[in-house]
Order: structure tokens, then sequence, then C-alpha cells
């Protein structure tokens, strides 16, 4: 059995620097924000909004400003400093540990920072789990993820895979893939409970039941 773990809302929780960042480019753009608008923007984002939607539509930011600070978010969001505020759920190290018992791990993740990425997995203590990591680039989306799958079906074609994840690229990039493969998706990241109910999709609170 091989388990395709994401990352980021899935073993790892990287919110507080979505925020940070948001906050950030706001003050240098001058842009003044109530605590509430501030709050209101992960929650906005696991249902399905982007950050330049969220600016316009929420916050009031006008659209040419709004997609400034959306690319400058994108180019700062995997910044080393920023990357140093991530931390593992409370159930991470026990679900890889148990995944890693039943087969092998590998991480299957969209990434811009590459070497940064893996620097944080030695940092948090996770690294040693896994066989190896797939990255792709973040703008390829779901078609970026499905040829890192594939290319694990190519190497194990005889094996039953597992995909673990918390958004649609997840769910999107299992399509048409050949051969034994699971879905797991848990509503704990960066898409709420309510945004895959609204698409009939099953989801976990955690990794519990893996």
């Amino acid at each position: 059995m091989i388990y395709l773990f994401d990352l980021d809302g899935t073993v790892i929780n990287s919110e507080k620097r979505h925020t940070i960042l948001l906050e950030r480019l706001l003050k240098e753009h001058e842009i003044e924000v109530t605590k509430e608008q501030l709050d209101g923007y992960l929650p906005a984002k696991k249902d399905g909004m982007n950050t330049w939607g969220y600016l316009v539509d929420v916050i009031g930011t006008d659209q040419e400003t709004a997609g400034a600070i959306a690319e400058e978010w994108v180019r700062q969001i995997e910044s080393e400093e920023l990357l140093k505020t991530d931390t593992l759920y409370e159930d991470t190290l026990a679900c890889l540990r148990k995944a890693h018992d039943k087969g092998k791990i590998i991480y299957a993740t969209a990434r811009q920072n590459g070497q940064g990425t893996f620097r944080e997995l030695e940092r948090l203590g996770i690294k040693p789990y896994a066989v190896g990591m797939l990255i792709s680039v973040p703008a390829k989306g779901a078609e970026g993820k499905k040829e890192l799958i594939e290319n694990v079906r190519q190497a194990y074609p005889e094996e039953e895979l597992v995909v673990v994840g918390d958004t649609e690229v997840d769910a999107d990039a299992i399509e048409g893939i050949e051969g034994d493969i699971t879905l797991y998706l848990v509503h704990r990241g960066f898409r709420s409970k309510t945004f895959w109910e609204a698409r009939g999709v099953e989801t976990h609170s955690d990794l519990s039941e893996l």
C-alpha cells in the first residue's frame, strides 16, 4: 500500500502564515481592515473564496490593487520566515507512524519552494517517515497533482494507492487514474465541511480513521 500525503492542511497546519502575510501586505498598501475582516479571511478561503475575491468582495479593495496584493501574496507565502510558523496537527505523527507500518509513504504536494519544503520536513521531524517527496507547481492545480500520482502508479503498478488531502485539487487529481485507488479527504484544512457537503463529498475531521 502506498500513501500519498498532501502537506498543507493535511499533515501540516500552515494557516498562520496565510493570515500573517495578508495582514502585512494590507499594511504595506495602507489598507485599513477590521479584526473581523482579517479573522474572516481563512474561513472564507475554506469555503472556496480566493485571496483576490476576498480583497474585492469583503475588504472592498479595488480590483487592480487586489490583483497586485494577490500576486505578491503568492510570491511570499513560502518564504523561509513564514514556513517557520508551520506546525504539525496533533494527530500527524501517530497517523504517519501507522501508515509507515502498513506501507510506504510519499509526500505529494504543490509548492514553489522545494528546498524550503525539504528543510521544513526535517524541522518538523516527518521526513524519515517517507520514501520520497514529489512536488508540482501550484499553478498547475489538479493536473499537476495528477501527474505526480500517475508517476507513482507507474512505479508501483500493483499497489493500492491511498491519496490523502484536503482540497478539490486532491479529489480531481485521481480522476481517470487506473488501478486500486482510495481518496481520504479531511475538512480541517483549506476546505471546510460546508464546502464538501455542498458537493456531496464525504470527508473526515482528522486523520484518525485512516
